[in-house]
Formats: C-alpha cells, structure tokens, sequence
C-alpha cells in the first residue's frame, strides 16, 4: 500500500471542502472566511 505524503493529503481534502461548497453539500457562514478592510 502507498502512503501519500501530508500535501497530497492535503490538497484532496482542499479539492472535497471545494467540491461540497460548489454543490451546496456543505455552508459556510462569509464572515468566518475572510475579513475585508480598507473597502469603501
């Protein structure tokens, strides 16, 4: 069996997280993901 190293790892649960927001399986409230300042 081959491990994956951390990155690899990594990166798939980056690609999942995106899957799930893209087709509405998981929210995610707009103010925890980032903080704008400066706009007007």
């Amino acid at each position: 069996m081959e491990l994956s190293i951390l990155k690899d790892r990594q990166e798939r649960g980056d690609l999942i997280t995106i899957f799930k927001l893209v087709n509405h399986l998981e929210k995610i409230d707009r103010q925890d993901l980032v903080t704008l300042t400066g706009w007007k």
